[in-house]
Order: structure tokens, then C-alpha cells, then sequence
């Protein structure tokens, strides 16, 4: 079986059953990152894929505009109930595996999809996460948002990616700006979890927001008071 999870795994139990070599099996047992054992233990099993595939199939899905909304809505759904459950925070910020994708696309392609395989540019699932708040449809830019802010919840890694990545002005604009009620409430839901204890984050969002939302003096991302006040001036206004 050519599959690079188990054969580090066998690898591993083969060295282990040595004991002149049980030290440096350890460590290596150590560089075997959870998504790993998952699939490991799925290919033992039968069971699912790993949770990284996982996400990597409901973005794919995301991604096809050939399926239909309902079949998005329900991907993102999923997604983003992925993310937040997610307890290996890597996967979301590092670049996705070129074989992983192709071969996820591959089994997608029994199916009609316009998704294509990665090219020499490679994005992280945070770049194509929040490449979806700029989809023409209003309830995936809403369910985009809503991944977002499952994303950086109580996450300083994922608040500061998102800063990174540049995606508090483009939330700033939905949520101040959008055609949709629902995509709307969905950013500031997102700009409230991506502000609190990042100053940051608070700084851009303060910085972005139309002049009739300006606080009149400098805000502290620890003051959640605060916070809250300035998030229920945005939701006055949808």
C-alpha cells in the first residue's frame, strides 16, 4: 500500500520493536503529526478520510460552480463545522498538498465539476476561504463569513492569519456595505471574534469602517465592553 501516513507509521513500529532503537523511535513517533495518525487509523479501520481531507473535499465543492447552491450551502456548513473542531490549526494556515487536492479531485471528477488542479502557485484553505467572500451569490459570501469567524473564535493563530492574509477590509466592506442583510450580520459576526484581544485585527477594522462609525478616541482590543458597543453600531445599522 503506497499511502506516506502508514508506511511513517510501519516504519515506526518496525524501529520500535528494536530496543537498541527505542529512543529515536520515539522521536520520530513525536514528528507524526495527528492528521497523520487520524488517516493511519482510517486506513486500519475502513473508516472515513482524515479530517484534512475532509475540508479539502467541502472546499472543493465550494469551489465547483457546476454543483448546485444547496449542495455549497450544505459544504460550507460542513466546513466550517470542520474548522472549528479542527485540532490541528497547521493544516488551515499551510500550503494544501498538491497530490492531496488532485487525487480528492480526482474522485470529485466522477461528478461534472469546473474545479481545477492546483497550479505552481500554491494557496493555504485560508487563502481559498476567504477568496469566497468575494462570491457573486450572497448566501456563500454570508456562509463564507460564517467560516471565517469559526476560524479566528477564541484562535490568536487564526486572528493574526487572518490579519496577514489582508481579510479585514474586505470583511469591514460586507459587513458596512453588502446588498445582504444576511451576509452583512455574517461579516460583523466575524469582525467581532477577529477583534477581541487582537488589537491588530482592531486597529484594521477601526481604520476601514465608513467616518460615521469612527470611535473618537483609540479602542483597546481587551475591552470587550467596548467592543461590543462598537460591533452594535454596525448591527444598528444593517
Amino acid at each position: 500500500m503506497n499511502d506516506p501516513a502508514l508506511n511513517s507509521l510501519l516504519q515506526w513500529g518496525i524501529q520500535n520493536s528494536n530496543p537498541a532503537t527505542i529512543a529515536e523511535a520515539k522521536a520520530q513517533q513525536r514528528n507524526i503529526d495527528t492528521d497523520e495518525r487520524e488517516h493511519f487509523l482510517g486506513v486500519v479501520l475502513g473508516t472515513a478520510g482524515t479530517q484534512a481531507d475532509t475540508m479539502l473535499e467541502r472546499m472543493i465543492t465550494i469551489r465547483n460552480r457546476n454543483s448546485s447552491l444547496e449542495d455549497r450551502v450544505k459544504a460550507f456548513d460542513e466546513l466550517g463545522e470542520s474548522i472549528a473542531e479542527c485540532n490541528n490549526p497547521d493544516f488551515m494556515e499551510n500550503k494544501i498538498d498538491h497530490n492531496r487536492w488532485n487525487n480528492l479531485l480526482d474522485k470529485s471528477l466522477q461528478k461534472k465539476t469546473d474545479v481545477k488542479p492546483l497550479g505552481e502557485v500554491t494557496p493555504s484553505l485560508w487563502t481559498l476561504l476567504l477568496e469566497e467572500l468575494e462570491n457573486v451569490e450572497a448566501e456563500a459570501r454570508a456562509k463564507a463569513a460564517m467560516c471565517v469567524k469559526a476560524a479566528v473564535e477564541n484562535n490568536s493563530r487564526g486572528q493574526e492569519k487572518l490579519f496577514t492574509l489582508g481579510g479585514i477590509p474586505k470583511l469591514v466592506e460586507l459587513a458596512t456595505q453588502d446588498t445582504s442583510e444576511e451576509v452583512r450580520k455574517k461579516a460583523i459576526g466575524a469582525l467581532s471574534s477577529a477583534t477581541r484581544n487582537f488589537q491588530p485585527n482592531l486597529d484594521a477594522m477601526v481604520q476601514n469602517v465608513p467616518a460615521k462609525f469612527k470611535p473618537d478616541s483609540e479602542m483597546d482590543a481587551s475591552d470587550m465592553d467596548a467592543i461590543t458597543g462598537f460591533i452594535n453600531q454596525l448591527k444598528a445599522d444593517i
